[in-house]
């Protein structure tokens, strides 16, 4: 069974392919739309990778990583806003959306990082 922080990867992951789909189709953006989608989709793959970690410092790597990339996905829904390839309305859901997942993100980073240093 997936967690929550997966499934919700997942879905962000699926909303912004069907959203850079649009972007390319309607504007012939196709640029910054894949660099969205290859940071957005990136997270889920990262997360999906973490499930077989070679050991819990690989999987804190991994989580860190994924942390990286929606922080990336916030710098391209800026640019696509601020470059108008994308409406007015659309930049509110996916930046709610990729705020909540690098919450969760966060939270499980410091976790795991407390746990290390308690472990030591």
């Amino acid at each position: 069974m997936s967690s929550p922080l997966s499934q919700k990867s997942f879905e962000f992951a699926l909303h912004i392919v069907r959203t850079g789909r649009s972007i390319q189709e309607v504007r012939g953006d196709y640029i910054l739309s894949r660099q969205l989608i290859r940071s957005s989709t990136a997270i889920g793959a990262l997360l999906a990778e973490a499930r077989y970690a070679e050991s819990q410092a690989d999987f804190l790597h991994k989580l860190k990583i994924a942390l990286k990339e929606a922080n990336e996905c916030l710098y391209w829904i800026g640019l696509m806003t601020a470059s108008e390839l994308m409406g007015p309305e659309t930049p509110h859901d996916l930046t709610a959306r990729v705020r909540e997942l690098i919450a969760m993100l966060v939270s499980a980073v410091n976790t795991l990082d407390r746990q290390n240093k308690k472990g030591r």
